[in-house]
């Protein structure tokens, strides 16, 4: 019987690789892990980046219920069967010019092949009469249940989504 759920193995994990296997280039710029008290769901947040304009948020969530079936004192069924939901998600922002999000998106799935991808825009429009260009934020995300053994591949995971981020710097030119 596992003395620690899932998300404890690969939240620790992922500290650990990060710490670990990260280029020189990419960067840890935001981590937080989140406990609700009264329910024990747990939330650990961690953003990677290369530059301002290229990111990655990495999401590992565990409920109680699943916290249970992984410690052994929950039988596990389909709708519970264990483990944390891990939400990936890339953002690319540029100028409007340059890479075409088809292009960007061909990047992502080329290291996430197995993944369903889901896109979102944002467009900012500058003030008028300033300085500054228009922006558009490129949003890639795709969600993955993982368990006990994903933790024994952090390490892959990380180096994939830092090779991602280079990717996609060079194609977004920045």
């Amino acid at each position: 019987m596992p003395t620690t759920t899932s998300f404890d193995a690969i939240w620790r994990a992922l500290e650990d690789a990060v710490d670990d296997s990260l280029g020189t280039h990419v960067q840890v710029t935001d981590h937080a892990l989140w406990v609700e008290i009264l329910r024990g769901d747990r939330k650990y947040d961690l953003r990677l980046a290369l530059g301002d304009a290229v990111s990655a948020t990495i999401t590992l969530e565990q409920d109680s219920l699943n916290a249970a079936v992984d410690a052994g004192s929950l039988e596990a069924t389909d709708e519970t069967p264990g483990g944390c939901s891990l939400y990936v998600e890339f953002c690319v922002l540029r100028n409007g010019e340059g890479a075409a999000v088809t292009l960007l998106r061909h990047v992502v799935e080329e290291f996430w092949p197995d993944v369903q991808l889901a896109h979102t825009r944002l467009d900012e429009t500058a003030p008028s009469g300033s300085n500054y260009d228009d922006a558009v934020h490129e949003h890639f995300s795709f969600m993955r249940q993982v368990n006990f053994d994903f933790a024994d591949r952090v390490d892959e995971f990380v180096t994939a989504v830092a090779r991602t981020l280079e990717q996609l710097a060079a194609i977004a030119g920045r």
